[in-house]
């Protein structure tokens, strides 16, 4: 698996935005068990960051996908972790539903 030159906060990223890696201790936020509709009044956020995703696995062997998105360049922290999510099967599932939802069938591979 390929390094890349930098790292983030003491961690080295595979240069490829997707990546499988059992061995990550990073501790997650939560796994997301379940999404639900919102209704909140949110709006699109002014600048945008890269995200780090990476397939780890459970305990129990399932496979979960690991994001953890990194501050943006107008942080005060530059370089460090902001948020971290977990998804296992069902709501990766619900989640391509509404990436289709959103964006249409061309969303998937």
């Amino acid at each position: 698996m390929r390094r890349a030159a930098e790292t983030h906060s003491g961690r080295h990223f595979t240069d490829d935005r997707l990546a499988v890696n059992d061995d990550f201790p990073g501790s997650a936020m939560a796994i997301i068990s379940k999404l639900v509709q919102g209704h909140q009044n949110v709006h699109a956020h002014p600048t945008s960051v890269e995200a780090y995703v990476q397939i780890l696995h459970d305990d129990g062997g399932r496979p979960l996908v690991h994001v953890s998105t990194w501050g943006s360049d107008s942080r005060k922290t530059v370089q460090k972790q902001s948020q971290v999510i977990q998804f296992d099967f069902g709501s990766a599932a619900e989640l391509v539903k509404y990436f289709v939802s959103a964006f249409g069938e061309d969303v998937l591979p």
